[in-house]
């Protein structure tokens, strides 16, 4: 397991046009197991999941995100494919749907690159967006 810093910028356009975009910057802990990539990183008041810890697990083809805390959910990234799950948050649970439109991963030998996800996502009907996340692995 190895320190790196990683820098995290995301944004959310609904459906009304109107767009939110975050970024911020922590320190992290990233680490191979059978294969795949692991980043771990707390979450901060920046992207209002404060007291919450990410953990990506990057394969070939699909990301998943998984948070715990304040907040919790479990997600699964793969182009072209549809994915349901919970969100759990301080004021209750909602159903949340992910549809993938496109995942980008660039890393090096040394494990430093970026990793692009585009989504579109819906949380039990009450939200629908498009979203972007690029996270750098410094």
């Amino acid at each position: 397991m190895k320190n790196v810093m990683v820098r995290i910028e995301g944004s959310q356009r609904g459906v009304d046009g109107e767009e939110n975009t975050m970024e911020f910057i922590t320190e992290g802990k990233q680490y191979i197991k059978n294969g795949a990539m692991y980043l771990v990183y707390k979450e901060s008041e920046i992207s209002g999941m404060e007291g919450s810890t990410t953990t990506l697990k990057l394969q070939e083809d699909e990301v998943k995100m998984k948070r715990f805390g304040t907040t919790s959910s479990d997600m699964v990234f793969k182009v072209k494919e549809r994915y349901t799950t919970k969100y759990n948050t301080p004021y209750g649970d909602f159903k949340m749907e992910i549809y993938t439109k496109k995942i980008d991963r660039q890393i090096d030998e040394d494990q430093k690159g970026n990793i692009y996800v585009e989504y579109m996502m819906s949380i039990q009907g009450l939200m629908e967006s498009t979203n972007k996340l690029n996270i750098s692995i410094m």
